[in-house]
């Protein structure tokens, strides 16, 4: 799969901070990359595969609101 490269390197940027710049033309999707890095960032990988790759977690408003909000911007809020 030649895209699973890709992946891996924007995913190592997403952890070490760097900056991505996103466009699509639904603000939800934009809103769902943020939320999505937010939880790269802040999450161990135990909550974060159950938020967003199982997509269901028991503590999600919990873990939304000590972890992830802040890290938002008001747009993905």
């Amino acid at each position: 799969m030649k895209t699973l490269p890709k992946l891996i390197d924007r995913l190592d940027h997403a952890v070490s901070g760097a900056h991505i710049d996103a466009v699509d033309a639904n603000p939800r999707q934009t809103a769902l990359l943020e939320l999505k890095l937010a939880g790269i960032r802040r999450l161990d990988f135990e909550d974060d595969f159950r938020l967003f790759g199982r997509g269901f977690h028991g503590r999600a408003a919990t873990l939304y609101r000590a972890a992830l909000r802040r890290q938002l911007t008001s747009l993905a809020i």
